[in-house]
């Protein structure tokens, strides 16, 4: 089996990363798949008690909050680094409860070389109905939640929350896009960019991974402004017709939850912001790498 890193990005959120790195040695061996944390400058001493009660974990502390985006780009990089051909990019709130579940993965992508991803089936915690199975796209630039195993195993992208990927990829398509917000529709934009460009991507139908997110609980208004930022730069780099129609439908949403103002400002924030058309090339991106990285703190265990 080839080298599989598994890559995991938290902020301010101790206690359930614990709990995922409990879990996590439970299932794996870690001399046999590389763990590798990211801290995005946590003030909750995540960092420190994680590194004090895990020593054998690989911890790292960035210099800044760069979220689920840059954050995870960092990650890619430094676990390609470490010579992993695949990167299992998992939230800190998923659950495993088979312990061949990287090993299913990974022989999922051998037995088929074609793909550039894949992703477990990813259920709720609560009842194990079926979360997500990635998004499809069912016409143009109109991506649909695929929830229900079906005999296309076929997705346009991949869950953020548990995706599993071939580290060539990653090079060939770019990384997540850096001009979105930390907390945005990453997974979205870099699957449909890689599927546009001939990447392939599936679902594993007999591998699980469980997810203790609670459903329809409204975000803080910090997230989902992030959230709307980048659903703003999103636009700009992706303007048509149905990408308007699309995003109409979520400016009602967001206006009746949060409030027409609010909306308005944070839209406003993301379609006037600076950004470069290529922010996600991955040569482009490790040149830029040691503005994030503070190295007293970014070194190997």
């Amino acid at each position: 089996m080839s080298s599989i890193g598994v890559l995991l990005v938290t902020y301010n959120q101790y206690d359930i990363t614990k709990k995922f790195i409990l879990n996590y040695i439970q299932c794996f061996p870690l001399e046999k798949y590389k763990l590798l944390i990211l801290d995005n400058n946590s003030s909750d001493m995540t960092f420190e008690k994680i590194k004090e009660e895990f020593p054998e974990i690989d911890i790292r502390k960035l210099n800044g909050n760069y979220g689920c985006v840059t954050g995870r780009n960092i990650g890619i990089l430094e676990l390609i680094k470490l010579e992993s051909n695949y990167i299992f990019i998992s939230d800190n709130d998923i659950v495993f409860k088979d312990s061949e579940t990287l090993n299913k993965l990974g022989k999922f992508m051998q037995s088929h070389p074609e793909l550039a991803g894949c992703c477990p089936i990813v259920r709720w915690f609560d009842d194990e109905s079926i979360q997500t199975l990635g998004t499809r796209e069912v016409r143009k630039n109109w991506f649909k939640n695929v929830s229900v195993l079906d005999n296309n195993i076929f997705v346009n992208s991949l869950p953020g929350c548990a995706q599993f990927v071939k580290s060539s990829t990653f090079k060939k398509y770019g990384v997540y896009d850096n001009d979105l917000s930390p907390i945005s529709i990453e997974d979205l934009e870099w699957g449909m960019r890689a599927t546009k460009n001939g990447a392939k991507l599936a679902y594993v139908n007999d591998c699980e991974v469980y997810h203790i997110q609670k459903r329809n609980v409204k975000n803080s208004r910090e997230k989902t402004e992030h959230v709307i930022k980048g659903r703003g730069v999103f636009l700009r780099k992706y303007f048509s017709l149905q990408s308007i129609a699309r995003e109409f439908r979520n400016f009602i949403y967001f206006t009746y939850n949060y409030g027409f103002i609010f909306t308005i400002r944070a839209y406003k924030k993301g379609l006037t912001k600076k950004i470069e058309k290529d922010n996600y090339n991955f040569d482009k991106f490790k040149e830029t790498i040691s503005k994030y990285v503070t190295d007293i703190y970014f070194t190997h265990i």
